[in-house]
């Protein structure tokens, strides 16, 4: 009974592994007559593409043809390969090729909605390295691209918010990252911040929009809005500070809005971020740590003092940056000599640990010496 059951174990691994075998070699069978398949379209392409070029418009049946090709993925991905070999030759004939693409990709895009999120993913990423063959405002391709920006698949929505960022308006991209945001989609904080970065429009009026509906938008948008924000030019400080004295947002977004302003100063925040220094609550530790880092940007007598102070914190992070911002100042003698008398040895320990192990009167009689001779230097 037992060797009939194994016999019969046997046999089973057997077939599975014929089978396993079969399909290898069926499978290594297909991809190279696919490959030569796509070959021959590729050539076939080519060839079209570069008679099309020199006519004015598309017939109806050219465009019926393209339309019947690229509604498959497979062949749409043989054309984009030939289309990109063309860029590389004379691209400013491809651009012109695509645009009279337009009634095709216009008609393409109903279709791909019907698809799964793959091929929406696709067409999205087709469209965004494209040129831009949509009205942004109500055509067939636009209302596709927005309706992908609420799909299931994340990949999906990242590309149809690259095309937007590529191709559309400030009032395209609010409008799409209120839907992503309304309906409870995830969306990277780092990455919305790059691509906020890659806009090809005028950054500074998508930062105004995006300010406006500032309350609109969930802790992770608000974060990201807040990160892009620090990337551009100063002006919006007054806002930021309006915002961030109401204190009723989520400790990420006060913590960005602290960032903010360790790249652009605002001085009627200086009593705020002492206080906050001195607040010695575990809970207000995320606080310090990063203030104590952005005071780095606030050189005073007042401010040096403050962090001479938090050399002795409690929390190790705090001592750290700390350190660091009193390396990027303007520290006085006495101020070494203040620190260097401190009986407190986790302050000096961190003094040199952040400073290297140069002794710290010497560190700081080289800088004034530097600076001296860029001045000597700037007379003659």
């Amino acid at each position: 009974m037992y060797m009939y059951e194994f016999t019969n174990i046997i046999y089973l691994y057997l077939i599975v592994t014929v089978c396993l075998i079969g399909f290898n070699i069926w499978y290594v069978w297909h991809e190279k007559l696919n490959e030569k398949k796509g070959e021959k379209k590729k050539k076939k392409y080519r060839e079209i593409i570069l008679d099309a070029m020199n006519d004015e418009v598309l017939s109806k049946k050219e465009q019926n043809y393209y339309y019947r090709q690229l509604k498959n993925v497979n062949k749409f991905l043989w054309f984009d390969a030939v289309v990109e070999d063309l860029r590389r030759e004379n691209s400013q004939d491809v651009e012109k090729f695509i645009i009279k693409l337009t009634p095709v990709f216009q008609k393409l895009a109903v279709h791909y909605r019907s698809r799964d999120s793959i091929q929406k993913a696709f067409f999205a990423h087709i469209l965004s390295i494209y040129p831009n063959m949509s009205n942004n405002s109500t055509d067939r391709i636009f209302q596709s691209m927005m309706e992908f920006t609420h799909d299931d698949s994340i990949y999906c929505r990242e590309n149809s918010m690259t095309y937007f960022y590529n191709n559309g308006t400030v009032e395209n991209i609010v409008h799409a990252l209120r839907t992503i945001n309304d309906n409870g989609l995830f969306y990277s904080q780092k990455l919305l911040t790059d691509d906020l970065l890659k806009f090809h429009g005028d950054k500074e009026e998508l930062a105004d929009s995006l300010l406006t509906v500032f309350d609109d938008f969930n802790v992770e948008f608000q974060v990201s809005i807040i990160n892009f924000l620090r990337m551009l030019k100063p002006g919006r400080e007054k806002k930021i500070y309006e915002l961030y004295s109401k204190h009723k947002y989520d400790k990420e977004v006060e913590l960005a809005m602290i960032r903010y302003f360790g790249r652009h100063k605002y001085e009627l925040l200086i009593d705020d971020f002492v206080k906050l220094m001195k607040n010695k609550d575990e809970d207000n530790d995320e606080y310090r740590i990063i203030t104590a880092s952005t005071l780095a940007s606030y050189d005073s007598a007042m401010i040096r003092h403050v962090l001479i102070e938090a050399l002795s914190d409690t929390n190790w992070y705090v001592r750290k940056n700390s350190a660091t911002s009193l390396a990027r100042m303007h520290i006085t003698d006495k101020e070494i000599k203040t620190i260097e008398n401190s009986k407190d040895r986790y302050a000096k320990e961190m003094v040199s640990y952040v400073w290297g192990d140069l002794d710290m009167k010497d560190k700081i009689s080289k800088k004034k010496e530097k600076k001296g001779n860029k001045k000597h230097v700037s007379v003659h």
